[in-house]
């Protein structure tokens, strides 16, 4: 307690400018009534009452209490508002190191809370600084005029602007990056107990302890994300790293963490859509990996499950604000998002993806859905019998790129299309595959080199899945958009003529209602793409 007002204090108050210097003359040292040094009972620091306080930051945080350190980090971003020199001290950047690295949860939110609280009360007087520096501008603070200088005490150290004491803290980005990472590799989540054996306890118990730790991973999320946004708007993080990680958490499924991400996201790309579009390949593996993440292993993520519109709602959101109004931009967009589904290129997350299969969040076919369990017969898939292919059987990067598969086919589908050329062109590129692949995949198979040809499995299994989703995501726009095949096939992706789709019944992202439109045309928010069909032909 009394840590935290000393802090407090000296956050609003440089009690040092009002105690008297050595060897300097009250007179001398300023108009103000200051204290003689002999009337403070304490041993100094660095001579130095500010020095004093940090000093005894340190040795608090140093003890390993986990409490103690709370205080110490919420203290120091109390200290470091009323103190900006000390950012750049280097063991004020261990202290936050290591709290940010702490396997305490609590700990890691209260270093990201004061990350983010310094950083707004540095742009706010980086802000002050700016407006001051006008000319003829009036400080209301200490009434001065602008370009006026008060000459001090030549012992006493001066600190910098905001904007200096505001750049040390970029090197905590990649620390704060981790944490909103949505994977079990690094983060918070890397110490979540689905991703390890926990000791025998109660089934309640345990449940209970699940749900207070998912709970406390997503306050360290929402807080690392408000980081993350402060550090971007003041420039000091490369966008081009950030925009994936914010991308992936637009899909995260709990709308406390992805409603500010897509609207960081909309910030982001108001003037430069390009920005995703270069890396949307990346972006896309991560919110993949979202949708994985937020599953639980009482309903994990399946082949033949379509993810769910509240997922995908972020996305939409932002094709509709930030690429939907420029044919060139969603044209852009939509030839990118759908050579993902084409390449179906997995190697970069593939570890990833297994300590997520480990911890019982996917499925591909060794468990029927609960509907199955009500009457509906089990598919063969799940069977593995006689025709069926036995998915769980599959090595764990086909299974990764059949899940990958149904995600990017799901979130094309499920976009809110407003002109006739959007589906078109996805069908025009999905025929443009085929007329490339399809033949030769078959060919493959015929002749007398057609055993040697078939032994590259993982190419096969990756062409031939690729292939399928194509004519059945093709196949669902068509009957969804009632397009016709003359409609299709006389589709010339160079005709400037943007025509609106015609009304259809759907539900528009977000929480309107059914039948509501956007800009005169219906939105949909509906998961188009039909995955049981899908996977029933793979089947077959």
């Amino acid at each position: 307690r009394q840590a935290w007002v000393l802090a407090s204090v000296l956050e609003s108050l440089s009690i040092d400018d009002y105690v008297q210097l050595a060897d300097v003359s009250p007179a001398e040292q300023s108009k103000r009534r200051v204290l003689p040094r002999s009337e403070l009972k304490f041993h100094f620091v660095g001579n130095s009452v500010a020095a004093t306080v940090y000093d005894i930051l340190l040795r608090l945080n140093a003890l390993g209490n986990p409490q103690l350190c709370a205080v110490a980090v919420s203290c120091v971003g109390f200290f470091l508002k009323g103190q900006r020199g000390y950012t750049k001290d280097r063991r004020m950047g261990d202290l936050l190191s290591q709290a940010l690295s702490s396997g305490d949860l609590q700990i890691c939110r209260k270093a990201l809370e004061t990350l983010a609280s310094l950083l707004a009360h540095f742009r706010q007087e980086a802000e002050k600084e700016s407006r001051a520096s006008a000319a003829d501008f009036g400080d209301s603070r200490d009434g001065r005029v602008a370009g006026e200088t008060i000459i001090g005490p030549p012992d006493v150290p001066r600190t910098g602007g905001a904007v200096e004491a505001a750049q040390p803290l970029a090197a905590f980005s990649d620390a704060v990056l981790a944490h909103i990472t949505l994977s079990g590799s690094v983060g918070p989540a890397a110490q979540a107990p689905e991703l390890h054996s926990p000791m025998k306890r109660s089934r309640k118990a345990k449940e209970e302890a699940d749900t207070d730790r998912t709970d406390e991973v997503l306050r360290v999320r929402i807080e690392a994300l408000a980081v993350v946004r402060h550090l971007q708007t003041q420039g000091l993080v490369n966008p081009m790293v950030v925009l994936p990680k914010v991308f992936a958490l637009a899909f995260a499924g709990d709308s406390r963490l992805a409603d500010p991400a897509t609207d960081m996201l909309k910030e982001m790309l108001e003037l430069r859509p390009s920005l995703l579009l270069n890396r949307l390949d990346e972006a896309f593996r991560e919110g993949f990996l979202a949708t994985l993440h937020a599953a639980s292993p009482a309903q994990p993520a399946r082949a033949g499950e379509a993810p769910s519109a509240q997922l995908l709602s972020g996305l939409g959101d932002l094709y509709a604000e930030r690429f939907r109004k420029q044919k060139a931009m969603r044209e852009a967009f939509l030839r990118k998002a759908l050579r993902e589904l084409l390449r179906l290129q997995t190697n970069q997350s593939e570890d990833r993806f297994a300590e997520l299969a480990a911890a019982g969040l996917v499925s591909c076919g060794e468990e029927e859905p609960p509907t199955a369990a009500r009457g509906r017969p089990k598919s063969r898939a799940a069977r593995g019998g006689e025709g069926g292919l036995g998915l769980h059987k599959l090595p764990l990067q086909q299974q990764h790129q059949l899940l990958y598969a149904q995600f990017m086919a799901s979130a094309l589908s499920a976009l809110p299309f407003s002109y006739e050329s959007e589906p078109l062109l996805l069908i025009f590129e999905c025929n443009h595959h085929l007329s490339l692949h399809a033949g030769t995949l078959l060919a493959s198979f015929e002749g007398e080199d057609a055993a040697e040809k078939a032994s590259s499995g993982d190419e096969v299994f990756a062409e031939a899945l690729s292939i399928l989703t194509c004519v059945v995501l093709k196949n669902a726009l068509k009957r969804e958009y009632g397009l016709s095949a003359e409609q299709c096939s006389g589709f010339n992706p160079k005709d400037p003529k943007q025509e609106k789709l015609k009304p259809f019944t759907a539900i528009v992202f977000g929480t309107g209602k059914p039948g509501e439109k956007e800009d005169g045309q219906q939105a949909g928010v509906r998961v188009r793409f039909p995955a049981a069909e899908w996977l029933g032909k793979g089947e077959a």
